[in-house]
């Protein structure tokens, strides 16, 4: 059965107002809105969600899927993608979007987030070892 993200219409909606109260699915977060909840510009929304639900394991809590937006939680963590269409850049973007920018989370269990990545022959910069104080990171 194709998941969500699969099953985009298309083309995507471009005027700004019209995206913005585009058709939804899903609903608030159970635990509602984190403060602060990063939205990250992305070139390809459904390869996105194979790499944020698929490899790492966040629900779509809401879409719109006309406007290519998603709305992704993984027990209290929430981030946003949405497609770019040309809003909210103030300069040139190429990729890899979000140079420089790093994400902490704090998961129950790290090992299967590992096994799917490398399942995935997705690259890591970093290798992961567990601690008796928890996980740490090395180069």
């Amino acid at each position: 059965m194709p998941k969500p993200f699969d099953l985009l219409p298309e083309p995507p909606i471009a005027d700004p107002a019209i995206r913005a109260t585009s058709r939804s699915t899903g609903a608030v977060p159970k635990a509602g809105f984190n403060e602060l909840v990063p939205e990250l510009d992305v070139s390809n929304l459904q390869a996105s969600l194979r790499f944020w639900s698929g490899l790492l394991g966040f629900e779509v809590a809401y879409d719109r899927p006309a406007a290519r937006f998603a709305y992704l939680v993984r027990g209290h963590i929430q981030i946003m993608l949405c497609e770019r269409n040309g809003n909210w850049e103030v300069g040139e973007l190429s990729p890899p979007f979000g140079r420089g920018v790093n994400f902490q989370m704090t998961v129950s269990a790290l090992d299967p987030i590992l096994m799917a990545l490398e399942a995935a022959s997705w690259p890591l910069l970093l290798r992961f070892v567990n601690s008796a104080n928890g996980v740490q990171s090395r180069c």
